[in-house]
């Protein structure tokens, strides 16, 4: 191993954020280079030479699990052209030039984080997502008699998680941003970071302030809670924390040792094999050693997108504009002054309507691709902005005053109408 690998193993923070990022790409531009050839990005610009998957609007998690998981690794890396069928059973007609894939991504995505699915769960305070516990049923100490049924339900949910972390994979392979807050003692995983008991609070603030205030409990206090070396688990059943724990009572003497093991049980081994499945997804597209080039925070902006505020100036300097719209057209002018005076929520809520994700790209405006475009929209004053996420564009009607556009556009982009696909 060359010193500049051992330093890039060893030490990456000595490195600016940004200068990893790009590492990180580099890493991704130079595999996708030895698996797909020299010629990669040039046949990925092909349709003809990509992946074809036929989706239906109403079955997009089904139908993208059913036909992802067919897929060879190689084959994945590369650009996928997808074909989409309404729900009236008809197929949409277009050619996708990759934004009918950014739709794709965005809505599968949604689906595969989305609670009522039951893959995941939100944080009570931060609503950031993890697996959920719930999900996959332990078999260990099951009667035999249900242990074969449970173990095919393991086994379906694991390929599920594995389908999961290939997509989260193929955005992070792809540069495509995830509009998911994803849990830090989540992300520790990603890390090959094992969780303690700092951090708790990220998963139930209260229960972290509970273990806490049991340090200040008398020997009596801790006889009347009545506490073993036990848990609940919500994927049912209890679980001993120690050998027999179920009638180890938990005092003053062993309750940090007690506050430790249910933390671990909580953030690592409840969740492991849930983790186990997501990253062995992730793997097969992402190499462990190219996400430890950054922290927990740094992931999530690399996932996610950046936390911080929208930079309007940063927005507007790298926006482009179509058909009569230019920077000195007088719509764009008011539209730019409606802008400025909203809050940072309704910034992102507008983000989000022209882009599908509520969070500036990683560096700035100058790495959305393609770029953010603005055109017209029609004359018509009651009509409402458009826009088509799969190519980053917002379709503004020409309104002749401030107050109508700020109130079509406000309307538009907290209601979440207006979305077509171009």
């Amino acid at each position: 191993m060359s010193p500049r690998h051992r330093i890039l193993r060893d030490l990456p923070f000595v490195l600016p954020f940004e200068d990893r990022v790009a590492l990180f790409r580099e890493f991704v531009a130079l595999d996708r280079s030895v698996t797909l050839g020299p010629n990669a990005e040039w046949r990925n610009l092909m349709v003809g030479e990509r992946q074809r998957l036929e989706v239906r609007r109403d079955a997009v998690f089904e139908d993208g699990y059913a036909q992802i998981t067919r897929l060879p690794t190689d084959s994945f890396k590369s650009r996928l052209a997808i074909t989409f069928v309404s729900e009236l059973g008809t197929t949409e007609a277009g050619i996708d030039g990759g934004g009918v894939f950014k739709e794709f991504f965005t809505l599968l995505a949604r689906d595969a984080f989305d609670p009522n699915r039951g893959l995941f769960r939100a944080t009570p305070h931060e609503q950031a997502m993890f697996p959920n516990p719930r999900a996959i049923l332990d078999t260990r100490g099951l009667p035999p008699l249900g242990e074969s049924s449970r173990a095919v339900v393991n086994a379906a949910l694991a390929h599920q998680y594995d389908f999961v972390g290939r997509v989260v994979g193929k955005a992070l392979y792809d540069g495509i941003l995830v509009d998911v807050a994803f849990a830090p003692f989540f992300l520790n995983h990603w890390l090959g970071r094992r969780n303690l008991l700092e951090d708790l609070p990220s998963y139930d603030p209260q229960l972290a302030r509970s273990l806490l205030s049991l340090s200040g409990f008398t020997s009596k206090d801790m006889h009347e809670l009545g506490l073993t070396f036990s848990v609940d688990a919500e994927g049912g059943g209890i679980v001993d924390l120690i050998r027999d724990g179920r009638n180890v009572p938990v005092t003053s003497s062993n309750r940090i040792k007690y506050s430790y093991l249910l933390a671990n049980f909580k953030l690592n081994a409840e969740i492991h094999r849930a983790c186990s499945g997501f990253l062995s997804g992730m793997h097969q597209l992402i190499r462990p050693e190219w996400l430890r080039l950054f922290n927990q925070v740094e992931l999530s902006n690399l996932v996610s997108g950046s936390q911080t505020s929208i930079d309007l100036d940063d927005m507007r300097l790298h926006a482009t504009y179509g058909g009569e719209y230019n920077e000195r057209h007088p719509v764009i002018g008011t539209f730019w002054a409606v802008v400025e005076s909203f809050t940072d929520e309704d910034r992102r809520l507008l983000v989000r309507f022209i882009t599908s994700c509520t969070r500036a790209p990683l560096l700035g405006f100058k790495e959305l691709v393609p770029a953010m475009c603005i055109r017209p929209g029609g004359d018509d004053q009651e009509w409402l902005p458009t826009a088509s996420t799969c190519v980053n564009l917002l379709k503004l009607p020409k309104y002749a005053s401030a107050d109508t556009l700020r109130e079509k556009l406000l309307y538009s982009i907290r209601s979440g109408v207006g979305f077509e696909l171009s």
